[in-house]
């Protein structure tokens, strides 16, 4: 005759191996694993964003210093902008999602030049992009980052430079995904604001 009151015990035991087992062993591997995979990540990211020189941040005040202050771009990181890299219509589709994810950064500024009738206008417009930038004029890139020693790509329409003013990276308009990932990647985190509790 079979013997059935070992079955529900020897079931029980395993379910608690395969609990104790997912605990000790699946649990850390695949933390272990998804920690490894967003610190691989990030140290591609990092490869790509090799600093190439020091920006002419003294420069590039003395010349728009009326329309960007000092106070907000020493120690901070500058994303330029260029309108001649790319046709209006992308352009305004990439300033839209700048400003939703970083026109409240205190970490990042975003400046633009501007030279075509449409994106003229946002400069004039406050309430279009605040906290934003915008600079008169087509100055060639490679001009602009002339001192530093390094190749400057045709059709730039971003420039990355760090809270240290080094350029990091330029993008052209197909690279943008490329740049929001990446311009999260230098910038501090912000900190979290300590809760109190009442006593």
């Amino acid at each position: 005759m079979e013997d059935t009151d070992n079955k529900p015990t020897t079931k029980r035991k395993i379910i608690s191996f395969l609990v104790l087992f997912g605990f000790l062993v699946v649990l850390p591997f695949g933390s272990w694993f998804y920690l490894k995979k967003g610190a691989d990540f990030r140290m591609a990211q990092l490869e790509e964003l090799q600093p190439k020189g020091d920006f002419d941040f003294e420069g590039f005040q003395q010349r728009y210093g009326v329309l960007l202050p000092k106070d907000s771009i020493i120690g901070n990181a500058i994303l330029l902008g260029f309108d001649t890299g790319t046709d209006v219509g992308t352009l305004t589709s990439q300033m839209d999602q700048l400003a939703q994810q970083y026109t409240s950064s205190e970490f990042i500024n975003i400046a633009v030049f501007v030279s075509k009738g449409e994106t003229v206008e946002w400069g004039t417009d406050p309430d279009k992009y605040p906290g934003m930038y915008f600079l008169p004029g087509t100055p060639d890139p490679a001009s602009l980052f002339s001192s530093l020693n390094t190749d400057v790509p045709t059709n730039v329409t971003w420039a990355l430079v760090d809270n240290k003013g080094q350029l990091r990276r330029f993008y052209t308009a197909s690279q943008f995904e490329s740049l929001i990932v990446q311009a999260a990647v230098i910038l501090p985190t912000p900190k979290r604001e300590k809760i109190e509790l009442n006593r």
